[in-house]
């Protein structure tokens, strides 16, 4: 990620990190990464990967939302992936001003973004896991602005799928699945800026999803 102008043995935390894909391809590049998520097969999946390739990478079972800070202003950039919207507003401001805490004067605060929606149609996706693959269905609730993705998982040599229940927040206490709200640039502008953070969109580098960039000042 060249935008966030890293280097071999800078450090890097990542917040809702799932798998730990992008934290682990940091990794090989030499970054030093910390990754945070609430889902614990995700957490021994990337802790797994990156002790048997002998990475400089740590993942750590938390709530982002109440973790204490490690090593504060000790980092070099700090990244909250594919996480917007899944807790409400003022959490979302809350982490984003824990991130803040987290990184060094002039560090990079980067937040991905998915496109919102424009169909309400279900959707199906999957990621591979080493003992199965986890299956996302995806649809969208276009007058509540919120979209409802189903979390299965799908084990090796079976043709049973088992419903995952991973939503990270109270909020949606009676239902399965996560709820993320779809919000708009400008939404994710005013998150950045109740979080003492000018965000602003740069080129994304995956398709379908929005980047924001901050710099941490003073």
């Amino acid at each position: 990620m060249p935008m966030l102008g890293l280097s071999r043995g800078d450090r890097v935390i990542s917040f809702g990190c799932a798998e730990g894909r992008l934290e682990l391809a940091l990794a090989r590049r030499g970054v030093s990464i910390i990754g945070v998520d609430i889902v614990r097969r995700y957490i021994d999946f990337a802790n797994d990967w990156a002790d048997r390739h002998r990475l400089p990478a740590r993942f750590v079972y938390e709530d982002m939302r109440t973790c204490r800070v490690p090593s504060p202003g000790g980092f070099d950039a700090a990244l909250y992936f594919e996480t917007l919207g899944l807790i409400p507003f003022d959490d979302d401001v809350r982490v984003l001003s824990t991130l803040r805490e987290t990184v060094k004067t002039g560090g990079a605060i980067a937040v991905d973004v998915a496109e919102p929606p424009t169909s309400e149609e279900t959707s199906r996706s999957s990621r591979e896991m080493p003992d199965g693959d986890l299956i996302l269905e995806s649809s969208f609730q276009a007058d509540r602005k919120l979209q409802h993705i189903d979390v299965k998982f799908h084990p090796k040599n079976s043709d049973d799928e088992i419903v995952l229940r991973e939503t990270q927040t109270d909020e949606w206490e009676d239902h399965t699945g996560i709820y993320r709200h779809v919000y708009s640039d400008d939404d994710v502008i005013a998150i950045g800026e109740r979080a003492g953070i000018v965000l602003r969109k740069v080129e994304s580098l995956r398709s379908g999803m929005r980047m924001f960039l901050g710099f941490k000042v003073g």
